[in-house]
């Protein structure tokens, strides 16, 4: 052994040095090693058959558990439980703040659950950070070869181990999107916030804001569009959208007529309208959907059936909003069920309604860009693919994952947190540390015990647990 020949060199340099205690102290302790490793040697060649997992005493042969004592927390029957490895130890664990998470308890890795594939989370990440940085190009992004596109996701990934990406899976898949949503973003304009956000802002805006507060915060907006203009990294723009958000929360609690999952996106979308006038964007899904719309209601013979059921409520802006909401996703759910409809229809309900309740839509604002596309040639297992392809839809992308980033992530985080707090108290509580098995360096296996006290102990234990083989109890 080498460490032993370089001990052996240090004990000639010492004796040289004629420092004869360390000599003695660094042999006396080589020489109990030598004879520890050898004591055990043989002990496994003579007591253990098969390796480490059968013992012989005397006649009988049992089992060995070489597997480490300690203290952990598994799922069994809906409930969290201590449980002590190796053992059939099972102890419920009460605890109100860990039952309050119950839905993370399946979560395996803290960036994938059953809803999000850990490369959208992965691609959700790093679509955030390159649109932090002022000076990101995504037209020269979108010259990127595939494998520099891989290169940069695995660089972006490398320090983020805990979130268990694997290379050449996550890498790949999420490089695939992330080069779509970069795409998709570019293109949408202001189409890339979620339709139903766009329409709380629209309606709030319209139909529910104050005159005098419309005038004096369309003023200012646009006085700030200006000055952004000239100074792009004007600090002042979460201001006015948090002055936005307060707004629109206020009017989602009053009319009850929106949830308030897309406020944060309703105020920043709002906000980029503002700043360049009082006109809002339609999305050509909606378009569509309400020439769509017209056309059957002038087949089916109920249009005007349409027009009096709104004009009976037009005093009332939540009951027409509604009214009109009732129309469009009975329209909507109709035409979801064809052949060819997009998956992503029923998304557009809201978007719809507002164009019913409008007296018309400007033909000019309506946006060309589409937010869903198929990607093919994913590697990743998820249900969220599905034979090698991956439907994205960026306004349903980036919603889920916002709610993953800012509500499940946290709650899973503490999970953990909670989990390894339980677990170190209970394991001081029943002082694991004293159960260890430990080896009793002075103790020698003599004739006596080798064959009296081991075939006597054998004996009891083979009436007790039984011994390995069709002995076994």
């Amino acid at each position: 052994d080498l460490m032993i020949e370089k001990v052996r060199d240090i004990v000639e340099q010492l004796k040289a040095l004629d420092d004869s205690v360390k000599v003695d102290d660094i042999h006396s302790r080589l020489k109990t090693i030598r004879e520890d490793a050898v004591r055990q040697l043989k002990d496994r060649q003579e007591l253990f058959e098969g390796g480490e997992n059968v013992i012989r005493l005397g006649k009988h042969r049992f089992s060995v558990n070489v597997q480490q004592l300690d203290l952990t927390t598994v799922t069994r029957e809906e409930r969290m439980v201590l449980h002590l490895t190796g053992t059939n130890f099972f102890e419920p664990i009460e605890d109100a703040e860990l039952n309050g998470l119950r839905d993370v308890w399946q979560q395996e890795v803290v960036s994938e659950n059953r809803d999000v594939y850990r490369a959208e989370y992965l691609a959700y990440q790093m679509l955030d950070q390159l649109y932090r940085d002022p000076k990101f190009d995504p037209a020269k992004f979108a010259k990127h070869e595939e494998s520099q596109l891989v290169a940069d996701v695995q660089r972006f990934m490398g320090p983020r181990y805990q979130e268990a990406y694997s290379k050449g899976v996550h890498d790949h898949d999420a490089a695939k999107m992330l080069r779509a949503l970069v795409e998709m973003k570019s293109t949408l304009g202001l189409l890339r916030f979620d339709p139903r956000a766009r329409a709380m802002a629209v309606v709030y805006w319209r139909y529910f804001a104050e005159r005098a507060q419309r005038k004096l915060i369309g003023a200012k907006l646009r006085g700030y569009g200006e000055v952004s203009a000239a100074f792009p990294d004007a600090p002042t723009q979460r201001k006015y959208v948090a002055q936005l958000h307060n707004l629109l929360e206020q009017f989602v609690n009053d009319s009850g007529l929106f949830e308030p999952t897309f406020l944060t996106q309703a105020a920043e979308y709002l906000f980029a309208e503002l700043i360049k006038g009082d006109q809002f964007v339609i999305s050509r899904t909606a378009a569509d959907a309400l020439d769509a719309f017209q056309l059957h209601l002038k087949s089916a013979g109920h249009a005007e059936r349409f027009a009096a059921s709104l004009a009976a409520v037009e005093k009332d802006p939540p009951s027409r909003f509604s009214l009109a909401r009732d129309w469009a996703a009975a329209f909507l759910e109709k035409q979801a069920n064809t052949k060819d409809a997009s998956a992503d229809l029923l998304d557009y309900v809201d978007e719809l309604a507002v164009s019913l309740i409008s007296s018309e839509i400007d033909r000019q604002l309506i946006g060309q860009g589409r937010a869903s596309r198929e990607i093919t040639g994913m590697v990743g297992s998820h249900a969220v693919i599905r034979e090698g392809k991956y439907h994205l839809n960026f306004n349903q992308f980036i919603a889920k994952l916002d709610q993953f980033e800012h509500h499940v992530v946290p709650r899973y985080q503490r999970f953990v947190e909670r989990k390894k707090e339980l677990v170190e108290a209970a394991r001081y509580e029943m002082r694991l540390d004293e159960f260890r098995p430990r080896v009793l360096t002075s103790f020698v296996r003599n004739r006596l015990i080798d064959e009296v006290y081991l075939p006597l102990i054998g004996d009891n234990l083979a009436k007790q647990v039984g011994v390995v083989g069709e002995g076994k109890r």
